[in-house]
């Protein structure tokens, strides 16, 4: 489900440059805040913080916060407003800013240059270049060691587990578990704050698609958000409420081997032996599109030099100075009027009378004026 959603990097720079804040950490400022829910997982505590921090920041800092709305700011309204409105569960995946398309940028940066002068060159260079990124991944993917046998989950997916299990503590919850037909429901509290209850679905059996999966919901919102187990998930493995779950079976299947395998299949391969001779070969030319020579087009500075100084708003001042005209200028008499004007004369004559002399010389069948 694709909506508009602001990026949460480009939005800090606006602030900063705005009311600044350093790292947000000065309370009631607008970064502050804006940390603050960003890092929430549902849309209940945006709420709530807003109704708590709101009346101690000043009126400009809340009025650019309220200028977005809440759920193309914050990744907590976004998931929980297209599950309500919609009926769509919406995973945001832990990415709140556009690093990957960014990184992707760089990545092809070669390509981009060369877009601007050849495109079919460029398209070249893109096909070897996913060429090698697909054999990297299908290698990875399929990596088998002699005296290990690889882990149901990839890299990441690895290093994410560790992490999410070796912090949570299953003693700090209060977990009361309910059998349904197709899943277990738990309802799960803090023993320090027993007033906030979240309702928690794990499903019996695995889908097939999901390759061993039994990633369940909860109404924390975090698994949402992150797309991870949250510490009531993990506290419920932890705890043993189901004897037959694992650690494993507990994370999404978007971080299994199998899934990563499929993406890159064994036998797939990714052609990128294409040359320009080989396309003349087997090609036809399209006759329609012809070259532009470059008196056609417009005549235009091109691509930006990035050693040149940018003008400023004096040099752009000095600079229209230069081009106006003077239309208020001086007259020159030529040479040769001034040697037949006699000196005791020249005092009672303007430009006008001498012009009018002149032209009575060139009076030639009766064209007047000089030829």
């Amino acid at each position: 489900m694709s909506a508009l959603f602001h990026c949460a990097f480009h939005r800090r720079q606006n602030i900063k440059k705005k009311f600044g804040g350093g790292l947000g950490n000065t309370p009631y400022s607008c970064l502050w805040m804006f940390n603050l829910l960003g890092k929430c997982s549902n849309a209940r505590a945006v709420t709530w913080l807003r109704e708590k921090y709101e009346p101690l920041m000043r009126p400009s800092h809340r009025a650019y916060l309220d200028s977005v709305e809440d759920h193309e700011q914050f990744p907590a309204v976004r998931c929980e407003k297209a599950l309500s409105e919609e009926g769509v569960h919406v995973c945001m995946y832990g990415r709140t800013s556009s690093s990957g398309v960014e990184s992707m940028n760089r990545a092809n940066n070669e390509i981009r240059q060369r877009t601007a002068v050849d495109i079919l060159n460029a398209a070249l260079v893109l096909i070897k270049k996913e060429s090698e990124r697909f054999d990297r991944n299908k290698n990875d993917a399929h990596k088998v060691s002699v005296w290990a046998t690889p882990p149901p989950l990839t890299h990441k997916g690895m290093n994410l587990m560790d992490e999410i299990f070796r912090k949570c503590d299953p003693s700090m919850y209060r977990i009361h578990l309910t059998e349904q037909e197709t899943f277990h429901s738990f309802v799960v509290s803090k023993l320090s704050a027993s007033f906030w209850e979240y309702i928690l679905r794990i499903p019996k059996t695995a889908e097939e698609e999901h390759h061993g999966s039994r990633f369940g919901t909860c109404t924390c919102g975090f698994p949402t958000k992150e797309g991870l187990p949250c510490d009531h998930m993990v506290a419920i493995v932890k705890s043993g409420q189901i004897p037959d779950l694992s650690k494993f079976d507990i994370m999404p299947y978007w971080y299994s081997r199998m899934k990563w395998q499929l993406q890159f299949p064994v036998n797939g391969v990714c052609k990128s032996d294409i040359t320009l001779a080989s396309i003349k070969l087997n090609h036809r030319p399209d006759k329609f599109i012809k070259y532009c020579p470059s008196w056609v087009a417009g005549k235009k500075k091109g691509r930006p030099k990035t050693e040149k100084r940018k003008l400023g708003i004096v040099d752009h001042v000095r600079k229209g100075v230069s081009k106006k005209r003077r239309r208020n200028y001086d007259r020159t008499l030529p040479s040769a009027i001034f040697d037949s004007i006699d000196d005791d004369n020249a005092h009672g004559l303007n430009w006008d009378d001498i012009q009018l002399e002149e032209n009575k010389k060139y009076e030639m069948d009766g064209y007047q004026g000089p030829v």
